[in-house]
């Protein structure tokens, strides 16, 4: 990976996820979080359009054959696979290079590119340095007065600015814990937030309206929370 190259990564809200997508901005690779519903075509036209050196696939997802679907559309981009990326041998050489790259990084490199949904027209690319995604995260955080204390379910899809700046760059700013949720599920959440305790849940107004209407929201103790909103 190049300073500043790009790297497409194709998959749901996880812990994987988070931990792949912040290794390609600390070592100087531009984030491009492609839509966990896009089909391969798709993803591969994000592919040509950002040059991304290499593509981190979630594969499987919503039963999806991915990667043989996307290596067979773009064998030139090398394609891995995000549940073996532990799997892969590194050196100490491979580590001084990382961290050589990390601290070549300015505030005014391109961290990441976002694309928009595409409803009036060809998906377009977003630019955003390190410093305006922070900056971000850091406005949002301030308003929502999040802290290390903090267990935030992160409902939002990490392709998606909401789910990525407000949820993933939150907690790194301030140590809270998060949760992804990889798909919805309003039992599942509703389970989860009496089990861990958890304080923050924001998300598009659907997300409460599913949350309320669920046959299981008067028996779960939601009392921990302190911030539900979108």
């Amino acid at each position: 990976l190049t300073a500043c190259g790009c790297v497409v990564l194709w998959a749901p809200n996880s812990i994987d996820g988070v931990v792949a997508g912040l290794a390609v901005t600390y070592a100087g690779g531009a984030l491009v979080p492609a839509n966990s519903r896009y089909t391969a075509h798709e993803v591969a036209d994000i592919v040509e359009r950002t040059s991304a050196q290499l593509g981190i696939i979630a594969d499987g997802f919503l039963g999806k054959t991915q990667i043989a679907d996307l290596k067979a559309l773009r064998a030139d981009a090398p394609i891995l696979d995000l549940a073996a990326l532990d799997s892969i041998g590194i050196t100490d050489a491979d580590v001084d290079a990382v961290e050589n790259a990390a601290d070549a990084v300015s505030p005014d490199d391109v961290a990441d590119v976002l694309f928009t949904s595409g409803t009036s027209g060809r998906p377009k690319g977003v630019r955003s340095a390190h410093r305006q995604s922070v900056a971000a995260a850091s406005s949002w955080s301030t308003v929502g007065e999040v802290s290390g204390a903090d267990r935030y379910l992160v409902i939002s899809p990490f392709f998606h600015s909401y789910g990525y700046k407000v949820g993933v760059l939150v907690g790194l700013l301030h140590g809270c814990t998060i949760y992804p949720m990889a798909t919805f599920d309003a039992d599942a959440a509703l389970a989860l937030i009496a089990a861990e305790g958890l304080t923050m849940i924001p998300g598009a107004p659907a997300i409460f309206l599913g949350l309320l209407e669920s046959q299981k929201f008067p028996r779960n103790d939601t009392s921990s929370l302190r911030f539900a909103n979108k």
